[in-house]
């Protein structure tokens, strides 16, 4: 009986969502977990647990293949990379929001559908902030004139522009104003590292003028 209990409490636990047999029920939790906050560990085990999943869909690029379950197969990915994007994001997990925007972009047709266009406005803000402003202006160039006027892509590339002019008053007063003044709270994100390239130019600045 002894050896029973220490098997227990020495036994690797299997994580609550491991046990969920059906992705359908795992996504599910997976995108009502990041919705509503959820424990980031957790999320963080479905989140593993998922991309497994979804690595099995020949459905899924580069196959492709249209399968029995193709279109269901396809609609869960596209809502789970959806969630994933945001959750890695509240995590400040950089590369793998991009790894999974970049995953989730086949299987969207247009900005207008879910958070396709959310996430390509934080997509220019991740290559914004990174300094990758060639691969920001080949982004740009692939939108349309309807595309652009979208508040989440019109917000990076003003942001972009007010760098690139040293406007620095206007970029600290819309990060003083929280998410309010974004175009969806997890911009809020990026703003951190843009006023810090701001307050690190305005610092050089100084310096010059001093010298």
């Amino acid at each position: 009986e002894a050896s029973k209990i220490v098997a227990r409490f020495f036994a690797p636990e299997i994580p609550y969502c491991v046990q969920m047999s059906d992705p359908l029920q795992l996504c599910e939790s997976f995108v009502s977990g990041v919705n509503s906050g959820a424990d980031k560990a957790l999320l963080a085990d479905q989140l593993k647990s998922l991309k497994r999943l979804v690595a099995d869909f020949d459905s899924l690029p580069p196959l492709a293949l249209e399968t029995p379950n193709a279109a269901a197969e396809r609609e869960l990915t596209r809502r789970f990379l959806e969630a994933a994007c945001a959750f890695t994001l509240t995590i400040d997990d950089r590369e793998d929001f991009e790894r999974l925007y970049l995953q989730l972009r086949p299987l969207t047709g247009g900005l207008k559908e879910g958070q396709s266009g959310v996430l390509q406005g934080l997509y220019l803000m991740l290559l914004l902030v990174d300094n990758r402003l060639a691969d920001f202006h080949c982004e740009l160039q692939l939108l349309t004139e309807d595309d652009l006027q979208r508040p989440e892509i019109a917000f990076p590339v003003l942001m972009e522009q007010q760098l690139l002019v040293g406007n620095y008053d206007a970029i600290l007063e819309t990060s003083r104003g929280g998410p309010a003044k974004l175009p969806h709270p997890l911009f809020d994100v990026f703003m951190g590292y843009i006023t810090d390239t701001v307050r690190e130019n305005i610092a050089a600045s100084a310096e010059v003028a001093y010298e």
